[in-house]
């Protein structure tokens, strides 16, 4: 490990324990906000404390990105005073203001290198694993910075969506199609293009019809996707809906590496009840 870089995220990276430990990736923590009241993500509330806080009240819940002032309290950390080079991969910034704050609190520290990530939820996850990884290998700065700019164009990152209610209410996608969408019971498949939200799909149906055939659309390009690893990540599923996902996306691709993973808060507040999204590299 190249000790002299230390690359951090945000929270919304959705990367487990294990994988920030072993690529020695610090996560910072947003906010989810209740009720005028907010809370760390990761920290004071997490996806199961929201999965049941939702079955008895149905208030919209909102995410907030750390603030300037958290930013650089927390880069003075990591980076012990601006003697180490931090490489920090924020939410891409078409989706949150994360790396604006970033920005903002890095703007008069000289080792501080904010990247935005261009994805959000186990998406960036997947540009802080590359981060690290270069990192691991001594890579130098500058070849990190080189290799992300390749890695952000190679990487899928999208969501089939059961309802687009917090979708919505987060400003993530236009109200009114929202709501014909929800009408007509359609289910969309969200997918992160050049940053931002878009469509890639419309399904109707039971969820393991519409979660099949959502998976078997993405993953039809098999020549095209790289099969190191791929990420699941699922809001509100049961033990067995997750053996059935792990049957699907193994069906046309041999992954050397499978998780499927509940979202963190914050990505739960965004994509809703019952999504399923699906994060791997392409070639």
């Amino acid at each position: 490990m190249n000790k002299r870089i230390i690359v951090s995220a945000d929270c919304v990276c959705d990367l487990p324990e294990n994988l920030l430990k072993k690529y020695s990736i610090h996560i910072i923590p947003s906010y989810i906000v209740l009720k005028g009241a907010r809370f760390q993500d990761t920290i004071e509330v997490d996806s199961q404390a929201i999965l049941e806080y939702l079955e008895n009240d149905d208030e919209a819940l909102s995410t907030m990105p750390p603030s300037a002032e958290d930013y650089k309290e927390w880069f003075d950390r990591i980076s012990e005073n601006d003697t180490r080079t931090v490489i920090h991969i924020a939410v891409s910034k078409k989706l949150s203001k994360s790396y604006e704050n970033a920005v903002e609190a890095a703007k008069d520290m000289k080792n501080i290198h904010i990247i935005d990530s261009g994805y959000f939820s186990h998406g960036m996850g997947l540009f802080a694993l590359a981060a690290a990884d270069f990192a691991k290998r001594n890579a130098t700065l500058e070849i990190i910075l080189d290799e992300l700019a390749r890695v952000r164009t190679n990487i899928s990152c999208s969501f089939v969506i059961k309802a687009t209610n917090y979708v919505t209410k987060n400003s993530k996608l236009n109200a009114t199609i929202s709501n014909l969408i929800n009408f007509f019971k359609i289910k969309p498949i969200v997918k992160v293009r050049n940053g931002g939200l878009g469509f890639g799909g419309l399904y109707m149906g039971s969820r393991m019809y519409y979660v099949r055939k959502y998976i078997r659309k993405t993953l039809k390009n098999v020549k095209s996707i790289s099969d190191g690893i791929i990420f699941v990540t699922v809001s509100d599923c049961s033990e067995e809906f997750k053996e059935f996902l792990y049957s699907e996306v193994t069906r046309r691709v041999k992954w050397k590496n499978v998780y499927i993973l509940d979202s963190c808060a914050s990505t739960l507040c965004n994509v809703g009840l019952g999504s399923v999204g699906l994060m791997f590299y392409m070639k």
